[in-house]
């Protein structure tokens, strides 16, 4: 019991850790996004142009900064996902390490579930793509918030998966930290977009 409680704290100040961590490290954050809208701006692609937003004059000048401050984390959020949707992709393990044995024996389909976790965000990340350029706030806030409620279901699989197993693999540490990335983006992203 004692090694159990120790393995949910040890996950409990990862996710803390993060979370502080990109609190610490959002205005620089800031500056990257600004350079690289001012990068896309110069450039004129189709694709790269669906990640910068158009002021609208019919808005007021504290709702297009609640659009552009949402629209960075959205950015920031389409970046982390799709990080996080190759790594599942690749390494289905990330989530559930479990030998030959251990599948054979619960199910055979256990070890793709990383696949269809990473397919199932990388289909969330095209919604969100679509979103950056032609949305409303609102409905910003609202696919923030679904990928709020995402990262949390999936941090409390991997805190059941590791209390099941009772093992804490270096592979689970990784998904963790970049999970907590993006939980964190998303409760930021939200925060910031209702001052």
């Amino acid at each position: 019991m004692p090694h159990l409680i120790f393995l949910v704290l040890i996950i409990l100040g990862i996710v803390y850790g993060i979370f502080k961590f990109f609190l610490y490290i959002v205005e620089s954050l800031v500056l990257v996004d600004e350079r690289f809208v001012t990068n896309v701006k110069e450039t004129n692609s189709n694709i790269l142009n669906n990640f910068v937003e158009e002021e609208d004059e019919k808005l007021g000048e504290k709702q297009n900064g609640k659009l552009k401050k949402i629209n960075r984390t959205l950015r920031f959020d389409f970046i982390i996902c799709l990080l996080l949707s190759v790594c599942w992709f690749f390494y289905p393990f990330m989530l559930i390490q479990l030998t030959e044995s251990d599948i054979s024996l619960k199910s055979p389909t256990d070890k793709y579930i990383g696949k269809w976790l990473a397919l199932m965000v990388l289909a969330g990340n095209v919604i969100s793509y679509r979103y950056i350029k032609e949305g409303k706030l609102f409905s910003k806030q609202y696919i923030l918030l679904a990928k709020l409620l995402s990262a949390c279901l999936v941090l409390i699989t991997t805190l059941i998966i590791v209390i099941n197993t009772k093992k804490l693999y270096i592979s689970n540490i990784i998904s963790l930290i970049l999970t907590s990335l993006w939980l964190s983006n998303s409760a930021v992203g939200l925060l910031i977009s209702h001052k």
